[in-house]
């Protein structure tokens, strides 16, 4: 008897485009879910214990899917567990956890979580199901369920497969300070893009993440950075070569190839350039970045890789102009940089031009012109001294 594959057994291409037809409901919907999705770092892997997880490192949040649990799951549940992964980055679960039982915090989060959505499965965990409060912290819920293990079942499963997974919040960023950081900068996003809307059930919640703290112009910084990491090849004599015996096989490594565009003009001060190198240095510390700094002002003086030290003279201090960095980076460098990184005070030409799709990031003195194209973040005002 011949089975229907299509119905059996997801083919390997059909559960990628699954998520993109989730997102696309959002965006019809309810486009505020989508934009926040669409800020994070999506990837796919079968291998992955559940449909979906999240979690935040280096300052990037990350979701990730496995394409054929996430096919089996009907439009209304997909949607739902794209919601309810939001809903663990916006309440900072992954940071919140520290060192209470994995297993009881896991569903204390997802009770926490799933307050928030309607249309879910009637099969996931919520406070109705157990006839717990309604609007609780998941600390709170945490003290609950372990009040009540005798009559709370730990963990939920879809069809005798896991909905959902949090082994990966051990793996990302611990400081809560920079889990506040990120999801305003994902909230203040998603409300621009979905023009001020907002869902109602989120109102009081988006009200609290909106108090936290300005996101340092650093920690974008490094935000970008991350998004420009390429993957390349090395090779290793611990890996033996599918293809040839006796030669070394192939190993991934993440690598990125910056250059640091640094105004050396006179209007930029002795503590702005200190706080320029400053950050560069902190890129540095990362020993899979290798960046070649630029010192330029309305022309080149200075180009040579960052080795850990700040030079002993900064050379320039004429006019601004942009452009000899970006013709070097399109043009001159090799092999090209995978991302220009500019700081400046802005008061350059106003639209430089660039030929490539190499992303630039513009880091500005406070109250600095903001360039045409590429990305612009401004530093903070200076406390006076």
């Amino acid at each position: 008897m011949k089975t229907n594959q299509s119905q059996s057994q997801p083919s390997v291409i059909e559960p990628y485009q699954t998520l993109s037809n989730a997102i696309v409901v959002l965006l019809r919907s309810v486009p505020f879910y989508a934009h926040i999705i669409q800020q994070m770092s999506r990837s796919f892997d079968e291998s992955f214990p559940a449909c979906a997880g999240v979690w935040i490192k280096d300052a990037i949040p990350y979701l990730i899917i496995n394409p054929l649990m996430f096919a089996e799951l009907s439009v209304d549940e997909r949607v739902a567990i794209l919601k309810h992964e939001i809903y663990h980055v916006l309440l900072l679960h992954q940071f919140r956890q520290k060192d209470r039982d994995k297993e009881v915090f896991n569903c204390a989060a997802d009770i926490a979580a799933n307050q928030y959505i309607s249309r879910l499965p009637n099969w996931v965990l919520t406070y109705q199901k157990f006839k717990l409060p309604a609007k609780l912290t998941s600390e709170q819920y945490y003290e609950l369920i372990i009040k009540n293990a005798k009559i709370i079942k730990i963990g939920f499963r879809a069809n005798g497969k896991k909905w959902d997974d949090h082994s990966k919040w051990c793996e990302g960023d611990m400081d809560i300070v920079v889990g506040q950081q990120v999801v305003k900068s994902l909230v203040q996003e998603a409300i621009e893009k979905s023009r001020g809307h907002s869902p109602y059930e989120m109102q009081e919640l988006l009200g609290e993440i909106l108090k936290y703290g300005s996101l340092p112009w650093f920690m974008i910084l490094r935000m970008f950075v991350a998004s420009a990491q390429k993957v390349n090849f090395g090779y290793t004599w611990k890996k033996e070569n599918r293809r040839f015996e006796d030669t070394p096989g192939r190993r991934k490594k993440h690598r990125l190839n910056l250059l640091v565009g640094v105004d050396t003009s006179g209007s930029i001060s002795n503590a702005e350039l200190r706080e320029f190198f400053g950050e560069i240095h902190r890129i540095y510390q990362n020993p899979l970045n290798e960046i070649t700094v630029a010192e330029c002002d309305a022309a080149i003086h200075a180009v040579y890789k960052y080795r850990g030290k700040p030079p002993e003279k900064i050379t320039g201090r004429g006019g601004t102009a942009f452009q000899p960095v970006l013709d070097y980076a399109f043009e001159k460098m090799k092999p090209k940089p995978d991302a220009v990184i500019y700081l400046t005070d802005g008061y350059g030409e106003e639209n430089p031009q660039i030929r490539g799709n190499i992303p630039i990031l513009w880091v500005l003195t406070w109250g600095g012109r903001k360039p045409k194209i590429g990305k612009v973040i401004e530093l903070a005002p200076r406390k006076c001294q």
